[in-house]
């Protein structure tokens, strides 16, 4: 209900409709600041029914109906009378013959409203709150006994999912235990492919390697080769370029170096192509010893037989690869002793 409608319906109203139509009524618009200017405007006046409404609005609507019918109809008046000083206001006309005189009793009048509406207001107001106490206490109870109702449902539905799902979990895990060996089957043997795989990768890659280095090699064999007929043609042409005798030993140990230096290159390129090369069929070993070791396994039957390839197989995949910069051990690969410690571990723990 907009402000101008509860000023113009307030006689036909209720005190609840009355009271709903002051928590909306808008107080500012009875000040009037730009058609009555600053002399005449009526800030003060809208300033005091304001807090008249405020004092009506604590009283609770629904609280009317456990009031006195003599104590409602007072309030009703009250506010048809805080709404008809309202309809004054927005009445008020600043070419009337005496403007200021009517400002000052709408001034006074609203002031004794408000004085009024806080005197009126306390029993009312008072059992306003113990009203709206027990209100509130009616609600929490409803809300607790909803909760505990609802909670009482969630446990039995619980109760009832909880042996559901002991027995479908029940059923699950064996269904899992069978999985599980599948799955630790599928598992060894992807694992087995996967690590042959990175061996046949390593393999490309030395393989790329050592073309790279064979081209280096080769580069260098021609830098020689040019340097050697370089030296030749120097040599005849020694005397040309020597001004003293000083100048031919430094020559030719500049040349001498140079030789030198290409000659260590050449040297370690060979070597970085051999230990490539080398590296290269190493790693298709150990990917076809993987690639047969399962069926290797398989085929000796007993456990004894098992460990001895396994032992094998680990001293051949783990064994050292050849760098190609210095000679390879006599001794055996330190790989075997170390599965054969790991066995031994193992089987300590486990008879632990």
């Amino acid at each position: 209900m907009d402000s101008p409608e509860i000023i113009r319906d307030r006689k036909s109203k209720s005190a609840r409709e009355l009271l709903d139509g002051a928590r909306n009524f808008d107080c500012l618009m009875l000040e009037q600041a730009t058609q009555l200017g600053e002399s005449l405007k009526l800030t003060e006046v809208a300033l005091y029914v304001q807090r008249a409404l405020r004092i009506y609005e604590m009283i609770d609507s629904d609280a009317l109906e456990i009031l006195p019918k003599q104590v409602s109809d007072n309030l009703a008046e009250r506010l048809r009378f805080v709404f008809e000083i309202c309809e004054r206001c927005l009445q008020f006309n600043p070419q009337d013959s005496q403007p200021q005189a009517v400002r000052s009793q709408l001034l006074a009048e609203s002031e004794q409203l408000f004085i009024q509406a806080w005197g009126d207001s306390h029993a009312i107001l008072a059992v306003t709150a113990r009203y709206q106490q027990v209100k509130m206490l009616e609600s929490l109870n409803e809300l607790v006994e909803a909760h505990s109702q609802r909670s009482n449902e969630m446990i039995e539905s619980l109760e009832v999912k909880a042996r559901d799902l002991s027995r479908e979990t029940a059923k699950t895990l064996e269904e899992a235990a069978s999985a599980l060996n599948s799955a630790r089957d599928a598992a060894a043997a992807a694992g087995v492919h996967f690590q042959a795989n990175k061996f046949q990768e390593a393999s490309i890659e030395h393989k790329r390697l050592a073309k790279d280095w064979l081209g280096v090699l080769i580069g260098l064999a021609f830098l020689l080769a040019g340097w050697a007929f370089f030296g030749a043609w120097a040599f005849k042409a020694m005397e040309y370029l020597t001004d003293t005798p000083l100048d031919a030993p430094q020559l030719i140990a500049s040349k001498v170096l140079v030789f030198g230096v290409l000659s260590f290159s050449a040297i370690i390129a060979s070597r970085s192509y051999f230990a490539h090369c080398h590296n290269t069929v190493v790693n298709l070993h150990r990917q076809n010893a993987l690639q047969t070791y399962k069926a290797i396994v398989e085929a000796t039957g007993d456990a004894a037989s098992r460990d001895v390839v396994l032992k094998h197989a680990a001293a051949c995949i783990f064994a050292p690869q050849s760098s190609g910069y210095s000679k390879e051990s006599n001794g055996k690969p330190s790989s075997v002793n170390i599965i054969e410690t790991i066995g031994s571990h193992l089987g300590a723990k486990q008879e632990f």
